[in-house]
């Protein structure tokens, strides 16, 4: 690595090279470089994967309930506007049933608050292919 310094400059560097690792500085910064290169990253980035997956399956559970509640008191889904996201939740029963079980519901709270172009699982696309799924 000092093949690149002119000669006279390397002069006393194994001295230098030698306090310097054993320089708590240097003890420190092996530790943590240690510690790096041994702490489960991919693991980490595992366990959020996983995370992420358990809380779709919980929105998806949610509005299959809702979808089924409906399904089952002959009720429609959907209203002429529907707005989703930001804080709202306007619509027609089955997005009405969601915004009452948001009072309840941090997650379903957490949905609704979410910026525009946030998947929330409540798009009428969502709830057809949800009802195609259950009817099999």
């Amino acid at each position: 690595w000092s093949s690149g310094v002119a000669p006279n400059k390397r002069e006393g560097w194994s001295r230098r090279i030698e306090e310097h690792e054993k320089s708590q500085n240097h003890k420190d910064a092996q530790r943590s470089r240690s510690h790096f290169l041994n702490s489960p990253i991919d693991g980490t980035i595992q366990q959020a994967i996983q995370e992420e997956e358990n809380k779709c399956a919980a929105i998806v559970g949610r509005v299959v309930d809702v979808l089924l509640t409906c399904s089952e008191m002959n009720i429609g889904l959907r209203g002429h506007r529907e707005k989703v996201g930001e804080g709202k939740c306007e619509g027609g029963n089955f997005l009405s049933i969601i915004k009452l079980m948001s009072n309840y519901d941090p997650l379903l709270k957490e949905i609704i608050n979410s910026p525009k172009n946030t998947e929330r699982y409540l798009s009428p696309i969502i709830q057809n292919e949800l009802l195609g799924i259950l009817d099999d």
